[in-house]
């Protein structure tokens, strides 16, 4: 059987409704020192990382006015650390306000349509878990006509990884003062790496990292550093070539500096033989060693040069400017006198050097002359003492620090010139007076002029 059928075709409409929420709420995040420049909902972080944060919290077009809006963000229980006076509120008004925490804002009344966009920033805790995912919520409060009170949140996401950059900052202070003499200078990079391994473009500023550790400030010379966070109590150490491995935990190198110098010191200024025999005879008379107490060991006389200059080199020279003269009563009369033939002698000299901070790696040695026995002749031109003369590198400001060069910018020296030791000191230095020198019961006194010459 055959047949043949018509079929008609039908359609019918139905009607879902979708419902409008009210309130909008999103939260997103990007990692500051990373220099992410998109937020997202979810990134990873490190110890110490800056979590930038960005809640955006929107009134629909289609709702009420929104009234009694609160927002509250809860950071300490996810192990994170709000950054102080980051906390910014933008209304879509352009209103602004800067909240102090975000533990809880309360919201200005918006209308339909209206937003506003919260940002903070935030850093990962010590001590959070590798591996940890920071799950960060805010949660958002407020009233509507029509709808009562609302609720919502947001959240956006960080996982915790092994920090693969870090950093370390150098501070250059004034020994004297304590004060900073220039800016701080920051090296970022790979944990592990050393700083001179950077480039300059990891160094604030740009600098070259071979000259900041310590830097060439002008008018001051590098003595001494630490790694301790309390300087009172730290414990300095020399400067020799200091070249960090960066760590994961920031530290800072302070390097402590002196005012360029080259100074020269009589120990003591004065020098006293006491009362001698004024018998008509040849005898020479010793000068005392220094005792402060009775139970110190005793004390040579000396020169002492302080270098916080970095020269290549000086020499000592000393001159007596005149014979030992006074003033004493002759024939009845008061007149000018003086010790005739009178030799000031000078014996067991030794120069003796205590160097701080960058010595000399190269094995090169020091240049040293001194005349160990001398006599002075008064009124005669200087007598040359001694000469220094470093070997090596000095005060070039275009050098580096990295290891092998010597005597570089920073370090000090402090040389002593002494007559004598503890032994000898009573025997060192002498007053020669010969048999027909006249003698009279006065106070005879004489001046020793020191020269100190930088080398050219």
């Amino acid at each position: 059987m055959s047949g043949t059928g018509n079929f008609d075709t039908a359609t019918a409409n139905t009607k879902i409704p979708v419902e409008v929420e009210p309130v909008e709420i999103e939260k997103k995040v990007l990692n500051e020192t990373e220099k992410e420049t998109t937020y997202q909902k979810a990134t990873v972080g490190h110890v110490n990382d800056v979590l930038d944060y960005q809640v955006k919290l929107t009134v629909s077009s289609n709702g009420a006015d929104m009234s009694n809006g609160v927002l509250a963000d809860d950071l300490a229980k996810e192990g994170l650390k709000l950054v102080p006076g980051s906390v910014k509120l933008t209304y879509s008004d352009k209103t602004v306000e800067t909240p102090a925490d975000v533990k809880q804002i309360n919201l200005k009344k918006m209308t339909p349509g209206q937003n506003v966009v919260l940002t903070y920033k935030a850093k990962d805790k010590e001590g959070v878990v590798i591996g940890t995912v920071l799950k960060n919520i805010v949660l958002y409060s407020g009233e509507q006509a029509n709808q009562g009170v609302m609720n919502g949140q947001a959240d956006a996401s960080v996982t915790i990884e092994k920090t693969k950059n870090s950093d370390v900052h150098f501070s250059y202070i004034d020994r004297e003062t304590g004060q900073q003499i220039t800016n701080e200078v920051v090296a970022t990079g790979p944990i592990d790496a050393k700083i001179s391994a950077l480039k300059a473009t990891d160094i604030s500023d740009g600098q070259d990292p071979n000259k900041i550790r310590p830097a060439y400030i002008e008018g001051y010379t590098p003595v001494d550093f630490t790694t301790a966070t309390d300087l009172n109590a730290a414990v300095y150490a020399d400067i020799k070539d200091v070249d960090p491995v960066i760590e994961e935990k920031s530290v800072t190198y302070t390097f402590r500096y002196e005012k360029t110098r080259l100074a020269i010191t009589a120990l003591p200024s004065k020098l006293n033989f006491g009362k001698f025999d004024d018998t008509q005879s040849e005898r020479t008379f010793y000068l005392p060693a220094q005792i402060e107490k009775p139970a110190d060991k005793k004390t040579p006389y000396g020169i002492e040069i302080s270098d916080y200059w970095g020269i290549k080199g000086w020499t000592l020279s000393v001159a007596q400017e005149q014979q030992f003269h006074g003033s004493a009563t002759v024939d009845s009369k008061e007149q000018a006198v003086e010790l005739s033939g009178a030799q000031l002698q000078f014996n067991n000299a030794t120069l003796s050097t205590h160097t701080e901070g960058n010595k000399s790696v190269s094995n090169l040695q020091d240049k040293v002359v001194t005349k160990s026995n001398f006599n002075l002749v008064p009124g005669a031109e200087p007598l040359e003492l001694g000469e220094y003369e470093r070997k090596g590198q000095y005060l070039n400001q275009d050098g580096d620090n990295k290891g092998g060069v010597s005597y570089d910018i920073p370090g000090y020296s402090v040389h002593k010139y002494q007559f004598g030791d503890a032994r000898t000191a009573d025997y060192s230095i002498g007053l020669h007076v010969p048999e027909t020198t006249e003698r009279y019961r006065t106070e005879y006194t004489s001046t020793l002029k020191w020269h100190l010459t930088v080398a050219p």
